[in-house]
This record gives structure tokens, C-alpha cells and sequence, in this order.
């Protein structure tokens, strides 16, 4: 498929839904009466904590020099996925 035709069928599914525009806003807002709504106070009470002895914090994150190794060799494999299908096909560009 041709750049053009991706290009063209973009083109054409934005225009469409630009369209539609005015047919999806018809029905907003709701027509009728306004809900009426109340507020009750409640009185609500935290329980007591107690601190752990320890004062280091908790670890929240991930290995971030793993994950990125793994961003690399998927992005690695990739590459080379593409340069070996195309000089399957002849493209040796």
C-alpha cells in the first residue's frame, strides 16, 4: 500500500468524522430538568498508625537499567528483522 493511500484514507477519515460532528453534539446537553443534588455530613475517623522502626523508605520503583536493556535489544532485534527480510526480497538498500 502506497503512502498516498494511507495518506488519502486518513484524509478521508477525518473529514468524516468531522462531518458527524454536529449529528454527535445534537443530543448534549440533555434536555429536561436539572438533577438536584444534597450533601450529608458524615464525621469519619482515621485510625492510628504506628510508625515501623525502621526510617527507610519502601521501594517503589523498578529496575530501570533493566528495562531499558530490554527496550534496546527488542528495539536491536527489530532492526534486524528488517535488514534480513530485505535482502530476502532484493531491497538492499
Amino acid at each position: 500500500m502506497s503512502m498516498r493511500r494511507v495518506a488519502v484514507g486518513c484524509a478521508v477519515v477525518v473529514f468524516a468524522g468531522m462531518a458527524a460532528a454536529p449529528a454527535w453534539a445534537a443530543t448534549y446537553p440533555p434536555v429536561g430538568p436539572s438533577p438536584t443534588t444534597s450533601v450529608e455530613g458524615v464525621k469519619v475517623t482515621k485510625p492510628v498508625q504506628v510508625q515501623p522502626s525502621n526510617s527507610s523508605l519502601p521501594f517503589t520503583g523498578a529496575d530501570i537499567a533493566a528495562i531499558t536493556a530490554l527496550g534496546v535489544a527488542t528495539v536491536a532485534a527489530g532492526t534486524v528483522a528488517v535488514v534480513v527480510a530485505r535482502r530476502r526480497r532484493g531491497e538492499h538498500t
